[in-house]
């Protein structure tokens, strides 16, 4: 009988062990960057429900441009100034140079108006610690009288 090619049923094929070394030497990959749960999460807030893993990939990646193209040019405005701190100047005069004029407007608006949300949610947070705070001292100190 000829050979077929296969291994015989009997023996046990050993997994091929790869040294620790080479495993250390790889690098591992950064993870990236992606808005893809904003996207979703602005997709669910408005009318449009769904979107195709392609249309994921293609916003995502404007979303990114976007970004990138923002940064830089904040970035190249510090640097004109001579600052190292960004400001929130150099970003509103990034957008109004990046983005064309009614999109700029309405970007601004939206901007100013989630500072302003994240602004009281902070102020919010922090008079609840102070009232959750001096009610733990005032409640010590009537025990102790």
């Amino acid at each position: 009988m000829a050979p077929s090619g296969r291994k015989s049923a009997g023996k046990v094929a050993k997994a091929a062990k790869k040294p620790a070394a080479d495993e250390a030497a790889k690098k591992k990959k950064k993870p990236t960057r992606t808005y893809k749960a904003y996207i979703h999460r602005l997709m669910k807030k408005g009318s449009h429900g769904r979107i195709t893993t392609k249309g994921m990939v293609i916003v995502n990646s404007f979303v990114t441009d976007l970004f990138e193209r923002l940064a830089a040019e904040a970035s190249r405005l510090n640097a004109h100034a001579g600052t190292k701190t960004l400001s929130s100047a150099a970003v509103i005069a990034a957008v109004k140079l990046q983005l064309p004029s009614e999109m700029a407007r309405q970007a601004l608006t939206q901007g100013a108006k989630a500072v302003g949300a994240y602004t009281k949610a902070v102020a919010a947070q922090q008079k609840a610690a102070e009232k959750k705070s001096s009610g733990k001292k005032t409640s010590g100190k009537k025990a102790s009288k």
